[in-house]
């Protein structure tokens, strides 16, 4: 899964507090929050190297998407509760970037994430995406940030 081992640091970290409309009727967060969780990472991640995904988008005609996830619930978060969501470029192609993401609660794990994502050229009829190459200066700003690949 997304483990790291002992040796590799997160890249990014990003705090946020459990609110009502986060979780269900019991006061647990919903299942599929964590999903937006990580989406507000990988934002907050982008703007720490400088980056502005409207920015992207204008300049590049590019966005990113997410390709696939794989999520492992260790256990719950609650109403109230302050998260964090550390992030780690795991590995990138040239279209295509693997993060572990993993959420914690109280110094411990809760959430463990793999999330890929894939940099999609829109297309002029402004609904079909194509695959595209990550923008060299994206990786560069990335990476002026310490966030490479671990493997």
């Amino acid at each position: 899964m997304s483990k790291l081992p002992d040796h590799v640091h997160y890249h990014h970290e990003f705090s946020l507090r459990v609110y009502y409309e986060d979780t269900d009727a019991g006061g647990v967060v919903y299942n599929a929050n964590y999903l937006k969780f990580a989406e507000r990472a990988r934002t907050e991640m982008l703007r720490a190297a400088g980056l502005n995904q409207h920015d992207i988008r204008r300049a590049h005609d590019i966005v990113f998407v997410v390709s696939k996830a794989n999520i492992i619930y260790k256990g719950p978060a609650y109403l109230d509760d302050m998260l964090t969501v550390k992030t780690s470029l795991l590995e990138h192609t040239r279209t295509r970037m693997t993060l572990a993401q993993n959420v914690y609660r109280n110094g411990r794990l809760i959430t463990e994430m793999t999330i890929e994502i894939a940099c999609v050229e829109i297309q002029d009829d402004g609904i079909t995406l194509k695959a595209h190459t990550t923008p060299q200066i994206i990786l560069d700003a990335l990476a002026g940030h310490g966030m490479t690949a671990t493997n």
